[in-house]
């Protein structure tokens, strides 16, 4: 609004066809925004302009002034449509290596595209190009921008979502890559990871987690809606087991739950099979040299968990019987978060590269869909 300048807290939500509290109804694509209660002034701001700038990559729009949000947590709150938000931000953030799945497509002589937000060619940690990269076809989108890549799905037999976020902030992947270990601590002991992001919020789990695999996953699905061909296609969503709560929060594996069941929605009853790939700690030495030592631990905590005789109570089994008993326990339940320390100190961490070879029997495999937990992630990986 002319004369006024203030820093805001922006986040987005879907209009669902509903009219805003000024008593119009729009399109997500529309540039709108609501407004906190202190702000919307009981109305006397709708319908006026709004410019929007992201300080963080400097990209701005103007807005118009349509509804109220009341659940705005502050004064000088926004809350923005799909359309006005995603101006303003680029949404791509993944967590696992693109490397591993498309070698091993490419291994089986098949035509790979990879998509991200900077459609940029893999590079090793010392910035060199592999040999394997000329022979696949890079492509710069945004997922939650379905107009950015659409025409790259058309064709596609097999999508495969690797976006990811493990913890709401950046800080995670800069110690990982790096291997500062000090760093990795503070993140996972000092809750620094505990970002008070609302719903919607760029970089949040909800947006990165579940929303980019689900527009992704519509989008495929009109693509390849009128096709006569009627050839299997497979969408592979990269989830995970439910491992290292508490120290991860308890919204990265419900975010991921989240998005598995409405990716079974949307493809039962179409020529897209659903599969769920849930691998425990993913680690490379070279790529990820943090997460060898780590995974050493794993490797050995396991070890002795899996040995141990079941008359000695191991700590896995205490934190199980301490965990409560949930009465009516439903598949998609989240369990007690003693249940996910107990899992994490029972499975055996996986190498980045079987996790990419068991993506691609996944695809080749027609009679596997749904969720794949771990063991028959390893299964995959190592089946001739």
């Amino acid at each position: 609004m002319e004369g006024y300048h203030h820093t805001l807290s922006a986040t987005y939500f879907y209009q669902n066809g509903n009219p805003g509290a000024c008593g119009t109804v729009h399109s997500d694509s529309d540039f709108v925004v609501a407004l906190d209660t202190y702000s919307y002034q009981n109305g006397a701001n709708c319908g006026r302009k709004v410019k929007l700038v992201n300080k963080t990559n400097g990209k701005s729009t103007i807005a118009t002034v349509a509804d109220e949000c009341p659940t705005c947590n502050s004064d000088y709150s926004v809350d923005c449509s799909l359309g006005t938000f995603l101006a303003m931000s680029e949404l791509a953030v993944g967590i696992f290596d693109r490397s591993s799945v498309c070698r091993a497509a490419l291994s089986r002589g098949w035509n790979v595209s990879s998509i991200s937000s900077s459609g940029n060619p893999f590079r090793t940690p010392k910035g060199h190009l592999p040999a394997w990269v000329s022979e696949v076809s890079w492509h710069k989108a945004s997922a939650l921008q379905p107009e950015t890549y659409r025409a790259i799905l058309r064709d596609r037999t097999a999508i495969v979502h690797t976006v990811g976020l493990l913890f709401e902030t950046i800080q995670y992947k800069e110690a990982l890559r790096h291997g500062d270990l000090v760093a990795l601590s503070r993140i996972l002991f000092s809750g620094s990871h505990n970002n008070p992001l609302r719903k919607g919020r760029e970089g949040s789990y909800e947006t990165v987690n579940r929303d980019t695999a689900l527009m992704v996953c519509e989008t495929f699905l009109e693509e390849v809606a009128n096709d006569q061909s009627h050839i299997p296609r497979a969408f592979i969503y990269l989830s995970a087991e439910d491992m290292g709560r508490p120290f991860v929060p308890r919204r990265y594996i419900e975010t991921k739950r989240e998005a598995e069941a409405r990716i079974h929605q949307l493809c039962e009853g179409t020529t897209v099979r659903d599969v769920f790939i849930r691998p425990s700690f993913i680690y490379h030495p070279h790529i990820r040299p943090l997460s060898s030592p780590i995974a050493a631990l794993a490797s050995l905590s396991a070890t002795l968990h899996k040995n141990a005789p079941s008359i000695i109570p191991t700590p896995s089994r205490i934190l199980r019987s301490l965990s409560p008993k949930s009465s009516s326990p439903r598949p998609e339940e989240i369990p007690h978060a003693l249940q996910g320390l107990s899992q994490t100190l029972e499975l055996e961490p996986i190498h980045l590269d079987h996790v990419g070879e068991a993506i691609c029997k996944a695809i080749e495999g027609r009679d596997i869909h749904g969720a794949v937990p771990i063991d028959m992630v390893r299964k995959l990986a190592c089946s001739p």
